[in-house]
């Protein structure tokens, strides 16, 4: 059904958004700034937007 695309589409979406981030605090680490704060997402999303 359309219904269950739909949410095969967002969990999709979410893995790769999760993936991204995982990626992301990889980099971070490797560039010694672990110890700071984590952005807020939101405001991160503004930024890319």
């Amino acid at each position: 059904s359309a219904k269950n695309l739909q949410f095969e589409k967002a969990a999709q979406f979410r893995d790769e958004i999760f993936e991204l981030r995982r990626l992301l605090a990889l980099e971070e680490k490797t560039l010694g700034s672990g110890d700071l704060m984590p952005e807020d997402p939101v405001a991160v999303e503004e930024e890319l937007a």
